[in-house]
């Protein structure tokens, strides 16, 4: 079940560490596209990967945020960080060098920021820790009220 998922944390920081290491590959792949077709010089690439990793480490934040609904602003940076880990890997597998630190304290600060913002956003109808779990459980629902009803 999805709510099992974003309950333990060691898979929701991954999912959300996968989810914005893909928005992080999309936006490399859509800057070097618009640099290699439409600039004509190079003096943009550090302000694009720099966009790149903000907005990838935003969305991985933001939904670890939203849908565990806790500590965002520390599950967010490990978010950040857990995708430093994934950009040391390829980075190493691909060209046999190390990224600077300052990667990961850009991805942890917006990682965090994502994570901030996830938690105080509206909240959805999945949740964990015996919270409501989904539309068919609400306060008008007959079943709900008797289950919740109060011993006096």
């Amino acid at each position: 079940m999805l709510w099992d998922i974003w309950c333990e944390k060691r898979w929701g920081l991954l999912f959300s560490a996968v989810s914005g290491a893909i928005c992080t590959a999309a936006a490399v792949l859509l800057f070097s596209a618009v640099s290699c077709f439409l600039l004509d010089s190079v003096i943009f690439l550090r302000i694009m990967s720099l966009i790149s990793l903000v907005s990838g480490g935003l969305i991985g934040g933001y939904s670890c945020g939203k849908l565990r609904r806790r500590r965002g602003l520390a599950e967010g940076a490990a978010v950040g960080g857990m995708m430093y880990i994934m950009l040391l890997a390829v980075s190493l597998c691909i060209s046999g060098h190390i990224p600077g630190i300052m990667k990961l304290v850009i991805l942890a600060l917006s990682g965090g920021a994502g994570g901030v913002s996830g938690v105080n956003g509206k909240r959805l109808s999945v949740y964990c820790s015996g919270q409501r779990q989904g539309a068919g459980q609400s306060r008008e629902n007959p079943a709900y009220k008797r289950q919740h009803r109060r011993n006096h």
